[in-house]
């Protein structure tokens, strides 16, 4: 799979954004302004939030990407909305049919399912790629997802992170 996110049209992006899904709102934003706050919800720095800071002077702007300070680091990012998903904070309330993942997990599994959607909807049509099919049940399985009834345990290492759904900090864990 694509360790870069293909930000072409998904079939129900615009559906999802609709229904609050951050990933299909994050799909498609634009460059935020000067010092608009926000939180990386993909890629590397999951979880981290920032400030949109100015070009330096003599910087042309490149299409696609902004500067920023994110909180905690010491030197400026250039950030890169073709690889990295942002939601813009405030964060909107997250809606009610949300899984309770772990951020980190909820994008692992958005970029999982939009690679299964691009590989097999082509000319308007669906037809079922099994490969990128199996690669969405790969990584709920190999996260240990649950559907919000299993067995959770406290996610530690990436606490912060977690901030997805109210019940942003349990990370599920597979019974046996």
């Amino acid at each position: 799979m694509a360790k870069i996110r293909d930000n072409k049209a998904v079939p129900g992006r615009a559906e999802g954004a609709l229904s609050g899904c951050p990933f299909c709102i994050a799909a498609s934003q634009a460059i935020p302004e000067f010092g608009t706050r926000f939180r990386i919800i993909s890629g590397f720095k999951v979880g981290e939030e920032g400030t949109v800071v100015e070009w330096p002077k003599d910087f042309t702007p490149i299409p696609n990407q902004f500067p920023a300070q994110l909180d905690n680091e010491p030197g400026q990012f250039r950030m890169i909305l073709e690889n990295e998903l942002i939601q813009i904070l405030p964060a909107p309330p997250v809606p009610a049919w949300a899984p309770p993942l772990c951020l980190q997990d909820a994008a692992d599994l958005d970029l999982a399912v939009v690679h299964f959607c691009n590989k097999s909807f082509h000319d308007g049509n669906w037809d079922l790629d099994w490969s990128a099919f199996y690669e969405v049940i790969r990584t709920v399985w190999a996260k240990r997802l649950s559907d919000g009834e299993g067995d959770y345990q406290i996610s530690s290492p990436r606490e912060e992170t977690c901030s997805f759904t109210p019940q942003a900090k349990v990370r599920s864990k597979r019974k046996g």
